[in-house]
């Protein structure tokens, strides 16, 4: 994988993104048990993918004096979504009494991601000479 997506992690965050709302979807939509954990399986698979493009992109754009400060903003984004993601979805069940708009939402927002990966910059920034 590092060989092969060497400066395409871009493209990697954006597929591995959209199969995971398209095998989100196809979770969602399964009538069988064997289905539903088979797209489940394939989710968390992508889903892992996302995770491992996410923390990879800063160590690959941006300055060394930078990383530490956006990893650490990207695992805080991750730890907020893990707490806020639950709840929001739990308003959403308890207003339509359907875990429909509960899917509907992961849905969304792994859309979001879709876009949102394809407005990343894949140059590398440099650091700046030091003043004398």
């Amino acid at each position: 994988m590092t060989t092969f997506f060497a400066e395409r992690e871009k493209y990697l965050l954006i597929g591995s993104s959209a199969l995971t709302g398209i095998f989100l979807y196809a979770m969602y939509k399964s009538e069988t048990i064997t289905a539903l954990i088979l797209y489940q399986s394939l989710v968390y698979f992508f889903k892992s993918f996302v995770l491992a493009s996410v923390i990879a992109l800063p160590t690959k754009l941006l300055r060394d004096d930078q990383i530490g400060s956006a990893v650490g903003m990207v695992n805080l984004g991750g730890q907020s979504a893990g707490f806020v993601a639950p709840a929001v979805m739990g308003f959403i069940v308890s207003g339509t009494g359907s875990f429909d708009a509960a899917f509907g939402f992961l849905i969304v927002m792994t859309a979001i991601s879709v876009v949102v990966a394809s407005t990343i910059g894949t140059t590398r920034a440099t650091l700046a000479s030091s003043p004398a």
